[in-house]
């Protein structure tokens, strides 16, 4: 979202969207003096981020005369964007539209439209439109193909077609279609529109240049006047122009029809040429990367890369896209017995990202995969630990005990994986109603964070002190002091906001929202669950929906609202 891969890890990044949101706001107003329509392509191809910046500026905008219209195909759409869909149409007014294929008299009226074209035979027409099968892009790439065979000419400002149209044979597919227009290039316009289609349907003058030692500037402007592509206002790399196909199908009949050396050699290269020319840029762009590795078939540096993304995508609470990009990774390492080393770590952040959208049985089977290939103590300690959370929500409280004292024994010497344990036990204690014992282990984590704190780094610190605060917190509230409960909790909010910790907030709202609960703030109750629910419902984080709609049937029991309850 608006040039997220320029800043690091470390950047607030949270601030600087807020920042890009409160702008776009401005400006969509000051613009909003009558109807605006906003057109979004692709919505299917969207990450979290975006997602969740174009939800805000529809609900902020919601008083002003603007039209969002987002674009989607539903056979690509990931549960992320379904669900954000359905949060979308669940909130303010809005509309579902399938579009469906044209029929045959929509398709003559279609072409009419599209071109006026005198003499055109009754018979040619008929054949496009039983070929077309009622798909628009057929009918548009078919008469393009036609005037670019000279079959249809312009005269005197309208378009006729020639007599000897009749012996045209019309093509079969829309991949026919296309093809015979790329045939009809020279030859530069033709290697330069075949490469790009290798490097993707959106792709860039510099990594072109390259690929085909030439200055391919001249081609790619004729190849937007031919309409096969268009240049986009903002490129993701610097130095570069970027560029995208028309549709995805025309990329995807080009790619098919290279040689599958050619293709190879090309995806190689290009991941080559991205690494040398954008190395700060290599964690942004892992699954990019991954993706040309894969294809060019270096596999070691594809699973290398699919396992960076899978991390990528799990800090932006996309575990849907993370666990894609972890069983990518084992396939090849499992058919190809390759990158060994790092397949019990594959198995084990797979099994954080199943847990983490409620496939339980999933998560301990990646665990127990994990600790079967894990090397070394500190590995085993890792994956006990993740196992044992996993178990703490299934609420198998004694074997998560068990191997969260297992995992001390195993990482000992590991300090943040003792940190991780001691705010793990203290919860389990807890949920098992040993308060005292989960006293024990606060004060043992308050310990740990004061003397370690020099060799953490601040943002760490930091999230170390706000776990601390939720589960002193909880403890305070279960000892009767509720205020004290409710300022313990805020304040770990406020560091898991600064931090874009979403999953963190969600889990905070719901914990201050029992405690409002208590105090008989039943609005303010609701309104913090409503909030969990929202991130929850994004991200997708099953336990957490579960619990809080649960909640909130709670809440409008005691607001006497059965029929909401």
């Amino acid at each position: 979202f608006l040039f997220y891969e320029k800043y690091s890890k470390d950047d607030d990044f949270e601030t600087y969207r807020q920042e890009v949101l409160s702008i776009a706001e401005k400006i969509l107003r000051s613009e909003a003096k009558r109807v605006l329509i906003i057109g979004v392509e692709d919505i299917h191809w969207a990450d979290v981020i975006s997602l969740n910046s174009f939800e805000h500026l529809i609900k902020f905008l919601v008083d002003t005369p603007i039209m969002f219209i987002f674009m989607s195909r539903p056979t690509f759409e990931v549960p992320t964007v379904s669900r954000w869909k359905n949060s979308i149409m669940n909130s303010v007014i809005s509309e579902k539209i399938d579009l469906l294929p044209l029929t045959d008299e929509d398709s003559a009226k279609f072409i009419s439209k599209l071109l006026e074209i005198e003499r055109l035979p009754l018979s040619v027409k008929n054949k496009i439109l039983k070929k077309g099968g009622g798909n628009p892009l057929f009918i548009e790439e078919l008469l393009k193909t036609l005037m670019e065979k000279g079959y249809i000419y312009l005269e005197d400002g309208k378009y006729l077609a020639k007599p000897d149209i009749m012996q045209f044979e019309v093509p079969d597919t829309i991949g026919d279609i296309v093809l015979s227009r790329v045939d009809n290039l020279n030859s530069k316009n033709k290697r330069v529109i075949q490469t790009a289609s290798i490097i993707g349907d959106v792709f860039w003058d510099r990594p072109l240049d390259f690929l085909l030692s030439m200055d391919t500037s001249d081609a790619l402007e004729f190849l937007i006047v031919r309409d096969f592509i268009s240049e986009r206002a903002q490129s993701s790399f610097e130095n570069a122009n970027e560029y995208s196909f028309k549709h995805v199908l025309l990329q995807e009949s080009i790619y098919e029809s290279i040689l599958n050396k050619v293709r190879k050699k090309s995806h190689r290269e290009f991941a080559r040429w991205l690494l040398r020319n954008y190395p700060d840029k290599e964690r942004q762009f892992a699954s990019l990367l991954a993706y040309h590795f894969e294809k060019g078939e270096e596999f070691e540096e594809a699973v290398k890369y699919y396992k960076l993304s899978g991390d990528l995508y799990s800090e932006q609470s996309a575990p849907q896209k993370a666990i894609e990009s972890y069983n990518k990774a084992l396939f090849y390492i499992k058919k190809l017995d390759i990158c060994k080393d790092i397949q019990w770590e594959v198995y084990d952040r797979l099994g954080v990202q199943f847990r983490y959208i409620g496939m339980m049985r999933d998560a301990l089977e990646a665990f127990r995969n994990a600790i079967s290939y894990a090397d070394d103590a500190c590995n085993i300690a890792r994956v006990k630990y993740d196992n044992a959370c996993a178990l703490q929500e299934m609420s198998r409280y004694d074997e998560a005990i068990e191997l969260l004292h297992e995992a001390l024994v195993y990482g000992e010497g590991d300090i943040r994986l003792k940190m991780d344990v001691y705010q793990e036990l203290l919860w389990v204690y807890y949920l098992k109603g040993d308060i005292e014992r989960s006293q024990q282990n606060v004060e043992q984590l308050k310990e740990l964070i004061e003397r370690y704190g020099d060799v953490l780094s601040g943002d760490e610190v930091e999230r170390r002190w706000a776990g601390l605060y939720d589960r002193s917190g909880i403890l305070k509230g279960h000892r009767g002091d509720i205020a004290g409960a409710i300022e313990e909790l805020k304040k770990s909010l406020e560091i898991y906001k600064k931090q874009n910790n979403i999953n963190k907030v969600a889990v905070i709202y719901n914990n201050i929202a029992t405690y409002y609960g208590y105090q008989g703030r039943l609005s303010d109750e609701l309104s913090m669950l409503k909030r969990s629910l929202e991130i929850d419902e994004k991200i997708g984080r099953r336990l957490g929906i579960a619990v809080t709609y649960y909640n909130i049937g709670l809440c409008y029991r005691f607001l006497n609202d059965l029929e909401k309850a």
